[in-house]
């Protein structure tokens, strides 16, 4: 399959603990990261699977995630957007023609939810497909409500064509905290939206 992977689980834990990195806290036995990266590699070959790690890790935890890549583990950058770059240019981008890219934080994602992204992506119809929810909460700016049912909020894995994505994210100056946003405005750039997952 013609699809490389980047898992970026090198977030800062801003939200979570100083001490120990979120994705390595044990659910039943595993590590936070596992429960996505083994629904990932049943679709994703471990050669083609690309880790982000936090700065401070144990090699006990690096075990726990070569089990998974045959790759190199990736230093992360200062923030989310520095790690893809980080993970993309470790990608020979000749070997593949999508790409797709989660956050280490969502463990819950489905097969189902993978598998219609690669199913889509690979009409090549599109650009990007991105799984969204409709927004349930109400929305309010500067204290007045907002039409809710104009917005969505999308969610990751999100799948690309490779190289005008990766032309696109090593340009760009701006910071963005969705993939996708790398792409959105480019002209005649397609994105196919589809239902993302409550319990991703």
């Amino acid at each position: 399959m013609n699809v490389a992977c980047i898992v970026l689980g090198s977030g800062s834990n801003t939200r979570f603990s100083k001490h120990k990195s979120k994705i390595f806290y044990k659910i039943k036995g595993h590590s936070l990261i596992e429960f996505s990266l083994k629904s990932i590699v049943k679709f994703i070959s471990k050669d083609c699977l690309y880790i982000t790690i936090p700065k401070k890790i144990t090699k006990k935890e690096e075990c726990i995630l070569l089990k998974y890549t045959n790759n190199q583990l990736i230093l992360g950058g200062n923030n989310r957007q520095q790690s893809l770059l980080n993970a993309l240019k470790s990608i020979d981008t000749a070997k593949y023609k999508y790409l797709m890219i989660h956050d280490a934080a969502r463990p819950n994602v489905s097969l189902t939810l993978i598998h219609k992204l690669i199913r889509t992506i690979k009409t090549n119809k599109y650009d990007a497909v991105v799984p969204a929810l409709q927004i349930t909460d109400t929305l309010k700016r500067n204290g007045i409500s907002v039409d809710r049912n104009k917005y969505k909020a999308t969610q990751t894995p999100q799948l690309f064509k490779i190289v005008d994505f990766i032309k696109y994210a090593l340009k760009s100056k701006s910071i963005v905290t969705d993939d996708v946003q790398l792409i959105e405005s480019k002209k005649n750039k397609k994105i196919k939206y589809i239902d993302g997952n409550y319990e991703n």
